[in-house]
């Protein structure tokens, strides 16, 4: 913003356009409740009190500095820590009769209007400027006293009327256009959701099937899995699957699908961890997956690397491109994501690695069915007091088998869809950057003179006279000064030299 004021306005220091608003002192009467501003009570993002506390204060239990008195039209500064955008108005009639020593308290003189007041303090430049005078490193807080130090550019009193309703109405406009943007990703997230169910169910390619005349069954693919494990002696033909108590769900699938377990389809492998005292084990060559990187994406690099001497000296395993991991220990959201390998990798022992040794099985199409089911498989691990999967869970997980063709053919859908999300998403993340950057820009415009036309420019059009910001606060001065010598409370100053063209808000 330039240091160039437009005509006729006028910087001023805080404590020229706000009155003191000293801290109420303890005092010995009995037991009052009141209600109470702190922190907590801003909503940040409209600058408004939401939900003030009750608190009882009386006597020695009422100590100054959490009693002080607010009143509509007052606006509160947050001045602690990195809150110093925690700002509010307080509306008529207020909510609260105290607040917290956590913030100055900006009562308007009249020099300028309370909501004029409340986007000064919130600018980049206001702030900045108030962050430099904090001191402190655990708990950095700024006074009163430097809070009021710091100027304010003012405009006449009768083109800040026509300011604040500009810049209302137009933060307004920003605030629906985020809201809108805020509720797109659910969206998305739902629909995506939707699209793996088309998919896994068989109604993504209803079409494509009522097409083919002959379509290699799904139970074949099982019998051609199984006599191919047999015939290369690998371990999973050898294996007894347990069912873990998980029954085969009785959802109906086309004619040419079928139920089947993970473990007829995959070899499920565990990770290990080499020991982290061996530095010889570490930063190597061979990517290696914590359970936190299978994030329901696809992974072509990893945050650590471990040697082939790490490899050979833990239970971590090589898994070729094409694994699908499933996460099996994590509180929040880590257990039951899913990811698919585009390199050759190995994994921490909380990660199953489903291994395609049978080359009848489309890998892509099995991630997009754990993508599918997060959700129930991170309910397969709940129980105990760390809910977790375990391999012989995986092992068990169901899932609904397509051909081979057509589970290539749902791949290929399905991508073209998801594509299609992702760029969506990435069109809204540019847009929510965007409408958040919006009201310092308005801000910024507002307070250079350039949203409304000021008054110098109406009074020359309309040839009257105007009062000018550097008037205005020296009137407003002469008048606190002299009710102050009477003992009374200066009266908010209404504007001279207005015409009735400029007189609304």
């Amino acid at each position: 913003m330039s240091d160039e004021l437009p005509e006729g306005w006028a910087k001023a220091k805080l404590a020229d356009v706000t009155t003191r608003v000293p801290n109420v002192k303890p005092e010995s009467e009995p037991s009052r409740e009141f209600a109470y501003v702190d922190i907590s009570a801003v909503d940040r993002e409209r600058n408004q009190i939401v939900e003030p506390s009750v608190r009882r204060f009386c006597g020695k239990d009422a100590p100054s500095r959490a009693r002080r008195p607010i009143e509509s039209g007052d606006v509160l500064f947050s001045n602690v820590r990195t809150n110093l955008r925690n700002v509010a108005a307080v509306p008529d009639p207020a909510p609260a009769q105290l607040c917290s020593n956590g913030f100055t308290v900006l009562r308007s003189n009249g020099a300028v209007l309370p909501l004029y007041l409340l986007r000064s303090v919130l600018t980049d430049e206001f702030t900045a400027a108030v962050s430099e005078t904090q001191t402190g490193t655990h708990y950095p807080a700024t006074t009163d006293a430097q809070v009021f130090d710091q100027a304010i550019r003012v405009p006449p009193l009768a083109e800040q009327h026509r300011i604040v309703a500009k810049v209302e109405a137009l933060l307004e406009q920003v605030r629906r256009t985020k809201d809108r943007l805020d509720r797109v990703p659910l969206i998305l997230k739902r629909f995506r959701q939707a699209v793996l169910a088309a998919a896994c169910s068989g109604q993504l390619t209803e079409g494509w099937r009522r097409d083919r005349i002959v379509i290699e069954p799904a139970t074949d693919v099982l019998r051609k899995i199984a006599a191919k494990r047999i015939e290369l002696g690998l371990p999973s033909a050898r294996r007894v699957l347990d069912t873990e108590g998980i029954a085969l769900p009785e959802t109906e699938l086309p004619e040419s699908w079928c139920w089947c377990r993970v473990g007829q389809i995959a070899d499920v492998r565990l990770g290990g961890t080499p020991a982290r005292k061996d530095a010889s084990y570490w930063n190597g060559d061979v990517p290696w997956v914590s359970s936190g990187e299978v994030a329901n994406c696809r992974i072509a690099t990893t945050a650590e690397r471990i040697t082939v001497l790490g490899l050979e000296n833990s239970n971590a395993k090589l898994y070729p491109p094409g694994t699908v991991l499933i996460a099996m220990i994590g509180e929040g959201k880590t257990r039951g994501q899913s990811a698919i390998l585009d390199v050759l990798a190995s994994t921490n022992q909380n990660v199953a690695g489903l291994v395609f040794d049978a080359a009848h099985v489309e890998a892509e199409y099995v991630w997009l069915w754990a993508l599918s089911e997060y959700e129930k498989n991170r309910d397969a691990g709940r129980g105990g007091n760390q809910p977790a999967l375990n391999g012989a869970k995986v092992r068990a997980l169901p899932v609904p088998l397509p051909p081979l063709e057509e589970q290539q053919e749902i791949v290929l859908r399905v991508k073209r869809v998801l594509n299609l999300l992702d760029a969506t998403e990435r069109r809204v993340l540019q847009a929510s950057r965007q409408a958040n950057a919006l009201p310092q820009a308005i801000l910024c415009k507002a307070f250079a003179g350039e949203l409304v036309p000021t008054e110098a420019e109406l009074a020359r059009a309309e040839g009257r006279d105007y009062e000018t910001a550097e008037q205005l606060l020296e009137r407003v001065r002469a008048q606190s000064e002299e009710l102050t010598t009477k003992g009374k409370r200066p009266r908010p100053a209404s504007p001279r030299g207005r015409s009735r063209s400029t007189s609304n808000t």
